[in-house]
């Protein structure tokens, strides 16, 4: 056993001296995965690109320039690919970036919508996958909805190419505000709740059917809280991590939102940023504190599938960042523009990490080993580590997956469920594999359990009452994470345990959100239309039908002779939610409201007055006079949204482990001599994938030739409006230098001895700037200066 965790790295515990904190804790991707766009043609967008790449710690290679001076509303399809397109594709190529960059934002200045004949989509939607004309309309369906998956590891298979976001404002202090809130907001785990505001506005409230799953959900989990109201007025409570309505026009306070927060209008044109419009845009929220926001470009109709789903603020509470969270909550994006920083995570969990037997700018030559010491959270476990150079992906160092031959258990309501990992396992493949084993038909009789995955989270809802809740746990399972000999785990109705199995260790983790079932908060509903046109004396009539037939009827009729469909459930509305013998527990049933429909004809949604699916088990119909169209006709029952009313679980996969040790050897002569900068990057062992970022300088020293690289100014904080020079001195006779900054190689200059490169501070744009020289030597050597770091400061 301890012969194999020497072999894999793996520590049975880790005693840590020096810890080096993580640069950046972020969710599924980070710094070195993102890419900035800077409008070269204009210095604020220059500006907030070097701020956010400052602030993001993102390499200097991973800003794009592009030169566009069209404006900042719109620009054609053909526009779009050949300013933006197709030259943030040959660099990614050039950098050798392409399949490291995953997620990439537009900083300020750039169009916010690409048109092409009638066919209108968001820039940010048209790079995340791909422009959606008339043809491709059958393909705007997002596959990466819902999908609680990495989206670096299924790009492929959902069709995507980068998770896009624009960073842009009112004013320029404005969007360097909304980063500044994007990287404070962190792994702070807020408390802040969050407000799903369903509105009077029938047309854009649609979203509000789908409150109580999100609300659910995270009730679940015990992550973030999210209340549902029933108001127009942005909410008294505050700050908030989240707001969603449906309103064509609001205000919000400036003290709103807490940083990290997201938040969204459901109208026609929230995501029209600039220029003229009717209705109150996105950035009214990003001004009030929203560290990201969305909105429509152009006529969505009333489609709730065009905007993001509460869920979002679940997946956010999972640990997923800003950008996965929206995008995974959206199923038609093409119309929609996200506005945010994309890596805020406030509830990723960090790792903590130290280099061992390697030192800040230590001199390295020929092979050398170093290690590295991880600690994590055990609920949170590594599962993979990745080394990288300067920025640039250089190789993985360990991966984790579950170990074939590692043994889940669960035992649910009387019946053991025991999944043996097999080879080659995905978190996918176990998620699928351990709910198949759920739904087995024998097993739902016994148990009433069936399961659902999403990812790497199987949702286990109990669907009967009719098996007893507490029967006596077993004694041979051990707790999830446990280690051979630990104290069985007694939970009431349920027990999860994780081993070794036919495994040397356990890297397969089987953990639920608690040991019991949960209790559902959501209230039955059934909705009914009803059309035609009423006659003099025309009736509609709601019959609430009680045990022991103890039935009660309320009716309305159509007394002027030339009521409408919808005249005649609004007044049924006010007289059904005014009767004093349907306000109790005992089938107490009111009107959640009615909407309006073609030609006079409305849907008509009533809903228990308690929660849980015994309240929805109350009994009514519908009847109206023979010129009514009422459907359904028959008697049902207030269970419309039954899989919301069900007792629920949650049960996560995850794979790694949560003390790992790692030796590295490196072949410095692979290298440049010179500085270089190694990073190493854990993976939480997840779908969520937090990653947890150490760095360190180093310099290697495999030969004799060596450079400098000085600045003409006697300070490196400077005037972005000034002349400038940087020369580069070596050690012997050089062939050539090439200069890189911020954006990738800035120049390079042969046949001088010293090299002089002229720099103008515009050319950069204000913020912080890393220069580096790399230098050839005549006889073929090349070395990496140290990097300079240059701040230009406004004129």
């Amino acid at each position: 056993m301890q012969k194999l965790y020497r072999q894999l790295g793996i520590m049975a515990a880790v005693c840590l001296m020096v810890l080096f904190p993580s640069n950046q804790t972020l969710a599924g991707g980070g710094p070195l995965n993102t890419v900035i766009i800077v409008n070269a043609n204009s210095t604020n967008s220059l500006e907030l690109g070097n701020y956010y790449r400052e602030q993001r710690q993102i390499p200097p290679q991973n800003v794009v320039r592009i030169q566009w001076t069209g404006g900042n509303t719109t620009w054609s399809l053909d526009q779009f690919r050949a300013v933006l397109l197709l030259p943030l594709q040959a660099a990614l190529a050039e950098r050798q970036l392409s399949n490291q960059v995953h997620y990439v934002v537009l900083s300020m200045d750039i169009p916010f919508h690409v048109v092409s004949g009638t066919m209108v989509n968001s820039t940010t939607a048209a790079l995340f996958y791909g422009f959606k004309g008339p043809t491709e309309l059958k393909t705007a369906g997002s596959a990466y909805a819902f999908s609680e998956s990495p989206f670096e590891l299924g790009r492929t298979a959902f069709r995507a190419n980068w998770l896009t976001t624009m960073l842009t404002a009112g004013t320029l202090d404005q969007a360097k505000a909304l980063v500044d809130r994007g990287v404070r907001a962190d792994a702070t785990f807020p408390s802040a709740p969050v407000v799903l505001a369903k509105t009077t506005d029938a047309l854009r409230n649609l979203r509000h059917r789908t409150f109580d799953a999100a609300i659910f959900s995270s009730m679940i989990d015990g992550r973030g809280s999210i209340f549902r109201t029933n108001s127009n007025a942005f909410p008294a409570i505050r700050p908030l991590r989240g707001w969603q309505s449906g309103l064509t026009t609001f205000s919000a306070p400036p003290d709103a939102f807490i940083p990290g927060a997201i938040a969204d209008s459901m109208t026609s044109f929230g995501g029209v940023i600039f220029g003229p419009n009717g209705q109150t845009s996105l950035l009214e929220l990003i001004h009030a504190g929203a560290t990201a926001s969305y909105g429509t470009v152009a006529e969505p109709s009333s489609d709730a599938t065009k905007f993001p789903d509460p869920m979002a603020y679940f997946y956010q509470a999972r640990g997923f960042n800003i950008a996965e969270s929206y995008y995974q909550s959206i199923s038609v994006p093409y119309l929609g523009l996200i506005v945010g920083d994309p890596l805020a995570a406030p509830f990723a969990k960090p790792a903590d990490a130290q280099w061992v037997g390697l030192t800040p700018e230590q001199a390295l030559s020929g092979t050398v080993s170093f290690g590295l010491e991880f600690v994590a959270d055990p609920a949170h476990p590594i599962q993979q580590v990745d080394l990288f150079i300067d920025g640039q992906f250089f190789r993985t160092l360990t991966n984790l997956p579950p170990a074939a031959g590692n043994q889940l258990a669960a035992f649910m309501h009387g019946r053991h469920f025991n999944y043996a990992v097999g080879n080659n396992e995905t978190l996918n493949s176990l998620a699928a594999g351990f709910a198949a084993r759920v739904n087995h038909p024998q097993s739902t009789n016994l148990t009433g359990i069936r399961a659902a995955e999403f990812g790497d989270r199987v949702v286990l809802t109990r669907f009967t009452t009719n098996v007893p809740v507490r029967p006596a746990a077993p004694t041979n399972l051990r707790p999830t994470g446990g280690e051979p000999g630990s104290t069985p785990l007694e939970t009431g109705s349920l027990s999860f345990s994780s081993i070794a199995g036919a495994a040397d260790f356990s890297s397969a983790f089987l953990k639920p959100s608690q040991f019991r079932f949960v209790p559902s908060m959501a209230h039955g509903q059934r909705t009914f239309s009803v059309g035609g046109t009423p006659d003099a004396g025309g009736w509609l009539k709601l019959t609430i039908v009680r045990e022991g037939g103890q039935n009660i009827s309320i009716a309305t009729t159509n007394q002027t002779g030339s009521a409408t469909a919808l005249q005649l459930a609004t007044a049924l509305s006010s007289a059904v939610n005014a009767s004093p013998e349907l306000q109790g527990t005992n089938g107490g049933v009111m009107v959640e409201e009615v909407v309006s429909g073609w030609f006079g004809a409305a849907s008509l949604t009533l809903r228990a007055r308690e929660p849980g699916l015994e309240p929805a088990s109350v009994r009514v119909r519908l009847t109206g006079s023979s010129s009514l169209v009422i459907s359904p006709a028959e008697e049902v029952a207030l269970d419309q949204n039954v899989n919301d009313l069900l007792p629920r679980n949650h049960v996560y996969l995850t794979s790694g482990v949560s003390n790992l040790a790692l030796t590295v050897a490196l072949d410095t002569t692979l290298l440049t001599d010179g500085y270089h900068e190694l990073t190493a990057v854990a993976y939480e062992g997840s779908h969520v994938r937090t990653q947890s970022r150490f760095t360190i300088p180093v310099q290697v020293k495999n030969h004799d030739f060596n450079a400098t690289l000085s600045f003409s100014a006697n300070t490196n904080i400077v005037a972005v409006s000034g002349q400038y020079q940087l020369n580069v001195t070596a050690s012997s006779l050089m062939s050539g230098a090439v200069l890189t900054t911020t954006g990738g190689t800035f120049n390079t200059v042969t046949g001088q001895n010293p090299a002089a490169f002229a720099l103008t501070g515009t050319s950069v744009g204000v913020g912080l700037h890393p220069f580096h020289a790399l230098v050839t030597s005549v006889t073929g050597h090349r070395y990496r200066t140290p990097p300079l770091w240059i701040r230009f400061l406004p004129k």
